[in-house]
């Protein structure tokens, strides 16, 4: 068995520390008054028994109050929100991207790499009180993953784990059918957290029939269809319009988490999260975790968040949304009146802006032109890359039509791409060569029919990865230079994912790229390797590859789609090569010879195809915070490719008083 760190010591973020032992712990005051008064149980019984420790990035805290945040709305991918990347997986990456025990208090992962065995932190509690322990991991497998009347066939994230086995109350082991190396990579990942890899078991048995013979009429009283809607609707706390807040209806009290604060009001200006009084980590001195005892966020649109940052009003943000490059020179003007600090940190390679044109298109000439690589690389020449760098992103980025970098199968040309360049001249005649030299009098291109051949670029008006607007608008204009007559049709999610479900969208944008080498091995089945997540660059082949490999592993049946049909349409043998290339990779061990061969398999058929396109890239993600505040994320560490992986770590932020 292949051991990984356990115990006091194993869990340091920022190096290691010796065997620690404190004569007490101690708590936040408003937590003491609260065990003085007979409300709450002591610090020590309320913590594991062997609590994970966790190094400040900066140094160990005091404990304050309020956190003053403000979202753009009530979702969770928001700064310092419920998202699940929030400080509860079961094993934490650090930025050497060595995996250690976080929740879990140790891994083993057999030689043959097929199961990994957890064992959870003795005395650990949800929220409630009630016991974190191999039931809860044992639920979320079996009760959820597995059964197919709620779940999925198999963990969405964590799609090599076939059969769940509990050895006793602490000890869970996970199977596969083949070997998977990166087993503990995982557990350090969202695979690894709540709502993914463990759920609240004593709370979710309530919405199930297997446990419950009244699941049904419950379901009913809460409005929903039956007992699987209704499970489906209250495992997470963000699903069903937050209902697991009511105290009083027929639902057992709020949801219980293990993150370090639980949502305790959601209203159409405000959301309150407060302090997790079991939360199961100390920090080196001894103090439970977290240091802040509320986060306060005001709901408001984001220009008035950036008005609120520049008074001063807000304690911290990373939002792009709202802590956008684009107001880079806005935050920079008024760090000093408002009192913040506006950092800059970067990924392993992004395109803020990219596009990529539909392989799948139904026009039969547009999916001609789509599929000729001369097509995309002429769409390509004709963006000056660094014009819109300037324009739209104060020249902080840089053109980067291929946005893998620094990775350790890097190819040398990879790094000098000739569709970086801007070259009208050989767009011009990339395109007259594929068939869309003639023109009419106004200048347009023209397609087959003879009349204009157009395009239509579309993309999400809001969202995590959502270009600027303004720099979609220059991608329509230098295509118009080039004689495409082009649109852009930027539209609310709903619609968009109309669109792309009924594969309507021709040119998708978004902001996109590699993001982290780590993180980007340990995603099954990422945008890389198929046509129909992100991009979407052949959203008909991507949804059939995802459906037939559902099949081939027992999660589906043709039963399961409509006439027997697999959705999309099967894809050419070079689309199902790119995707069981990263099927192997998924599986391989990472620095092994295999790995590097696959990897740039994948990435140099990327490279030499240009079905990803990015525009600018390596700009700045920025985090603004108070100057007062400590312990504020300087990168991106670990497995973070988004900044809502910078919650990651939330729990050690405090104010310096």
């Amino acid at each position: 068995m292949r051991k990984v760190l356990q115990g006091a010591a194993a869990l340091i973020v920022v190096g290691l520390l010796g065997a620690t032992a404190w004569a007490q712990y101690s708590e936040a005051p408003e937590l003491a008054a609260k065990v003085a008064a007979g409300e709450l149980p002591p610090v020590a019984e309320r913590l594991p028994n062997n609590p994970a420790v966790l190094m400040p990035l900066e140094e160990n805290g005091q404990y304050n109050d309020i956190i003053y945040v403000f979202v753009p709305d009530d979702s969770p991918w928001n700064t310092l929100q419920e998202e699940t990347e929030r400080v509860s997986n079961l094993g934490y990456v650090d930025r050497d991207q060595v995996t250690h025990p976080h929740l879990a208090e140790s891994f083993d992962v057999a030689d043959d790499y097929r199961s990994i065995t957890i064992t959870t932190r003795e005395g650990a509690k949800w929220s409630d009180g009630d016991p974190f322990d191999a039931n809860d991991i044992m639920y979320a497998m079996n009760n959820w993953h597995f059964d197919t009347r709620v779940g999925g066939g198999s963990p969405f994230w964590l799609s090599a784990a076939r059969r769940a086995i509990k050895i006793d109350d602490h000890t869970v082991r996970l199977e596969s059918d083949d070997p998977f190396p990166q087993w503990i990579f995982t557990m350090g990942e969202p695979a690894g957290g709540d709502w993914h890899a463990y759920l609240p078991s004593h709370y979710m048995q309530q919405f199930h029939i297997d446990f419950n013979p009244d699941a049904d009429a419950l379901a009913e009283e809460l409005g929903f269809a039956g007992w699987a809607e209704a499970h489906q609707s209250n495992d997470w706390e963000y699903q069903n319009g937050f209902v697991h807040l009511i105290e009083d209806g027929p639902v057992s009290g709020p949801r219980p988490v293990m993150q370090p604060w639980g949502l305790v009001e959601v209203t159409d200006s405000t959301k309150v999260h407060e302090r997790n009084p079991y939360f199961w980590k100390v920090d080196e001195l001894g103090q439970q975790l977290p240091y802040i005892g509320r986060i306060v966020a005001g709901i408001a649109d984001p220009e008035t968040i950036k008005l609120k940052i520049i008074a001063g009003e807000v304690d911290l943000e990373w939002n792009p949304q709202v802590a956008s490059v684009s107001d880079y020179a806005l935050f920079k003007q008024n760090e000093e009146a408002g009192g913040y600090t506006v950092q800059e940190i970067y990924q392993q390679g992004r395109s803020e802006l990219s596009y990529a044109v539909n392989q799948t298109i139904g026009d039969p000439f547009k999916r001609k032109m789509f599929q000729d690589v001369r097509f995309r690389n002429a769409l390509s020449l004709a963006i000056d890359a660094e014009e819109i760098n300037q324009a739209v992103f104060f020249g902080l980025g840089q053109p980067l039509n291929f946005a893998v970098l620094d990775t350790t199968f890097q190819m040398p040309k990879w790094n000098n791409n000739p569709l970086d360049a801007y070259d009208p001249e050989q767009a011009a005649a990339l395109l007259d060569a594929v068939g869309l030299g003639e023109r009419n009098s106004d200048g347009w291109r023209l397609g087959a029919d003879g009349e204009p051949f157009t395009l239509t670029v579309e993309g999400r008006l809001v969202g995590e990865g959502v270009p600027p607007p303004e720099s979609v608008e220059l991608l329509k204009e230098y295509w118009e230079e080039a004689g495409i007559s082009t649109t852009i049709n930027l539209t609310e999610g709903a619609l968009w994912s109309e669109r792309r479900n009924a594969n309507l969208i021709e040119v998708n944008t978004l902001g996109f790229g590699l993001g982290s080498e780590g993180r980007q091995h340990g995603i099954a089945r990422e945008a890389f390797a198929h046509g129909s997540h992100d991009m979407n660059w052949a959203t008909n082949w991507g949804d059939w590859l995802l459906a037939d490999v559902a099949i081939k592993e027992g999660r589906a049946s043709a039963d399961d789609y409509v006439d027997g049909q697999l959705p999309g349409e099967e894809p050419p043998q070079w689309a199902k090569d790119l995707f069981n290339w990263s099927e192997l990779r998924y599986k391989s061990e990472r620095g092994s010879p295999q790995y590097k061969l696959v990897s740039q398999q994948i990435f140099d058929w990327h490279y030499e195809n240009n079905l990803i396109s990015g525009v600018v890239g390596q700009l700045p993600a920025l985090v603004i915070a108070k100057k007062n505040l400590v312990n504020v994320p300087t990168g991106f560490f670990g497995t973070a490719i988004w900044f809502g992986d910078l919650t990651l770590e939330a729990d050690q932020l405090f104010f310096r008083e």
